[in-house]
């Protein structure tokens, strides 16, 4: 039983050794800039894909640590419609932001477990939905662009047997596994 508990320690060290800290990053950039314009319609929804599997993720290795997305958008024309764009990740609604003349960032970090759930499968599906004013008067017509999006992930990759050589204090924590277990042994033994 003894030598059963130092085999796990060992294979838990070398584990948790063997973790290696990556980001991954996922950039939406419309090869045209979407134009989200105030007649409804069509052009007033925009939906995108961010896709880390494309990036290196493995829903089996790899465990989300941390998540966060920054959307852009620049205001279409000096008019004085109120322009908003609302924001849902895989149809889950996370709020609006208001779009200035001089343009608007939204920067979120999902540290809701629920929301980094959605990136189980690698993909986050964005929509984008024009949510200022629709109106036939260009002067008040909500009217502005979305120019990119950048998805960040950090997680953690598990290997446990990876490649390559282990660490010096890995090959530590595995002697001193042994040896604690060859000790219990040997109490036991006498």
């Amino acid at each position: 039983m003894h030598r059963s508990l130092a085999a796990i320690l060992f294979t838990t060290t070398m584990a948790a050794a063997n973790a290696t800290p990556i980001t991954l990053t996922d950039v939406v950039d419309p090869s045209l800039d979407h134009v989200f314009d105030g007649n409804g319609g069509a052009n007033a929804i925009h939906t995108f894909s961010h896709n880390i599997v494309d990036d290196g993720y493995s829903a089996g290795t790899d465990l989300i640590n941390a998540v966060s997305i920054t959307l852009r958008f620049a205001d279409e024309s000096n008019d004085v419609a109120a322009e908003s764009v609302a924001f849902s990740f895989d149809g889950v609604s996370v709020g609006q932001q208001t779009i200035t003349s001089g343009g608007a960032t939204y920067s979120a970090v999902f540290s809701d477990p629920s929301l980094i759930a959605l990136l189980a499968d690698g993909l986050l599906n964005v929509t984008l939905q024009n949510a200022g004013v629709t109106t036939a008067n260009p002067a008040d017509r909500s009217d502005f662009r979305f120019l990119d999006s950048t998805l960040t992930v950090n997680l953690e990759r598990t290997a446990v047997g990876s490649r390559g050589v282990p660490e010096p204090y890995t090959l530590a924590l595995a002697g001193f596994a042994f040896a604690a277990g060859g000790l219990v042994w040997r109490s036991k033994a006498k």
